[in-house]
């Protein structure tokens, strides 16, 4: 868009007129025996107003000489700007959905889930700011809107999201289905949280009914006939692989919290494979 100019314009049907106009308009309104209002004027008359002239809230004189302005109110002006606020927040508000699908959602770091949570929230929360609607800036605060593939910029942000991982790496180990240890029965057995909980149960059921013996499933899916002591020996045997595990999370824990840079941040490995109990 070119120049604009507050033109003031004879027409067939409305009269006098004044409106915003471009250089191309300039020219056609002097030829119709228009004229362009001084910026003294315009600075006068209309004020920061300038880019609402129209027709509309405009009066011009029989003459062309004489123009006044309906200002608007602070009430109109705020609810107005409201308006076109509140439109721009639903389109960001749309993008951000379309973006943060449930698929690529699953791609994402948690660090990245994070501050697009975070943005989509900021988005909702805009009208709450101070100073909104912000009636006399041409730029509000809009959220900024994350980098597609952000990583973290600091060494607190990413000692966040090492911990963040760190749990989700450990809490595979606990749950995993593959998981197993030689028990001293002679017996490989299930040692993720489901096994812990199924032995526990087996002893109570032991206790209560005073059997000597009760079928248990081994790792292999093959069943062995245990007594209570073989089922105690097994439950601590799975207490101190979990017990090995979680001292393995706190040393790693440790790490991550006593580094001084990014580097050393993401130099740290999580291996739980060589875990083992005593």
């Amino acid at each position: 868009m070119g120049e604009l100019y507050i033109l003031v314009e004879p027409t067939p049907d409305l009269g006098w007129i004044c409106y915003n106009g471009e250089e191309m308009d300039k020219e056609r309104c002097l030829r119709n025996g228009g004229w362009v209002m001084d910026q003294e004027d315009v600075d006068r008359i209309f004020g920061n107003f300038v880019p609402i002239v129209s027709p509309l809230n405009t009066h011009v004189s029989e003459d062309g000489k004489t123009v006044t302005f309906d200002r608007p109110t602070d009430e109109e002006r705020s609810k107005e700007k409201a308006e076109l606020l509140e439109n721009h927040i639903s389109v960001l508000l749309r993008q951000c959905d379309n973006y943060f699908n449930i698929f690529r959602s699953e791609q994402m770091t948690s660090y990245q889930k994070k501050i697009w949570h975070k943005y989509r929230q900021d988005l909702v929360d805009f009208k709450n700011l101070p100073g909104y609607p912000w009636l006399d800036q041409e730029q509000p605060p809009f959220p900024t809107r994350p980098e597609e593939n952000a990583v973290p910029k600091t060494l607190e942000d990413l000692k966040e999201l090492r911990l963040e991982e760190l749990v989700e790496i450990f809490n595979g180990w606990m749950d995993s289905p593959d998981a197993s240890i030689q028990s001293s029965t002679g017996y490989v057995v299930n040692a993720n949280n489901t096994a812990k909980k199924n032995v526990d149960g087996l002893i109570t059921a032991m206790e209560s009914t005073g059997v000597e013996t009760i079928t248990f499933m081994c790792f292999d899916n093959n069943p062995a006939q245990l007594t209570l002591q073989q089922l105690k020996t097994i439950q601590l045997e799975l207490i101190q692989r979990g017990s090995a595990l979680y001292a393995r999370k706190w040393f790693y824990r440790s790490q991550i919290e006593s580094a001084q840079t990014m580097e050393e941040v993401n130099s740290i490995e999580f291996d739980f494979s060589d875990v083992t109990i005593n």
